[in-house]
């Protein structure tokens, strides 16, 4: 098994994130990590800042075109503010119910592993500490 930092299936994101990798390149990883008849493990990150319905919509349907096409697995991760980054002061998008639906399918297909649950609860219980414990840090976050 190989690891691929896909972290979207949106191509504004991918640009937005300056991951100078577009879908196709992630498709030809892909293509070629099965090449030598072993699976594909991308890594996609879920609830980024100003993540909508429709870019969500968009990540799950190009991990559903991979599936059909191609032997990977999924794992899935809630963001989380890192330091430096030029996101480190957002705060992640909730996801709707119809998104925890759609990504309850795509376990259920088998295809996609549920480390971004665990991260959501931590995401959460971080931003709860901070407020109560450094609200003049947690104001810096939008």
């Amino acid at each position: 098994m190989i690891t691929v930092g896909a972290q979207s299936g949106d191509p504004n994101r991918l640009l937005q994130l300056k991951r100078a990798h577009t879908l196709s390149d992630i498709k030809n990883a892909v293509h070629l990590i099965n090449q030598f008849e072993l699976m594909a493990n991308l890594d996609f990150i879920i609830a980024y800042p100003d993540e909508d319905r429709a870019e969500r919509k968009r990540t799950f349907a190009f991990i559903e075109y991979l599936n059909r096409q191609y032997r990977v697995k999924i794992q899935f991760h809630h963001f989380f503010p890192l330091s430096g980054s030029h996101m480190q002061f957002r705060f992640p998008s909730r996801l709707d119910n119809q998104s925890r639906l759609d990504l309850q399918n795509i376990f259920l297909n088998g295809i996609g592993r549920k480390g971004w649950v665990q991260n959501e609860i931590d995401s959460d219980r971080f931003f709860s500490w901070l407020r109560r414990r450094s609200y003049s840090q947690f104001k810096k976050y939008q």
